[in-house]
């Protein structure tokens, strides 16, 4: 005697989905790593249109500019110390008031 195995529909539809989910998947992971395939390759032409150019009479002209131009020097050499006076007060400035004097 055969026995036939009863399958339940509820089982069938699950199984149907998740064959179906399977080859998206596989699809969807396909396209990804394809991408990036053909993302890694790099193009030399396409770099060399990338590539700036400089002008080196600008850059020249710029640099006779900047070493024509006039520098101000701040000399410290005669200078020993640099005293900062502060003065203490006892007056409280507690709330944020300003004491004022006059």
């Amino acid at each position: 005697m055969k026995r036939i195995i009863k399958v339940d529909r509820f089982y069938m539809s699950v199984g149907t989905v998740l064959i179906v989910l399977t080859v998206l998947v596989a699809i969807v992971m396909r396209a990804i790593f394809s991408s990036l395939k053909i993302a890694s390759e790099i193009d030399s032409e396409f770099l060399q249109s990338l590539t700036p150019r400089l002008e080196v009479s600008k850059i020249e002209e710029a640099t006779k500019v900047l070493e024509g131009r006039k520098s101000v020097v701040l000399d410290l050499s005669h200078v020993d110390y640099v005293q900062i006076n502060v003065e203490e007060t006892n007056k409280s400035t507690e709330g944020g008031e300003q004491i004022v004097e006059q």
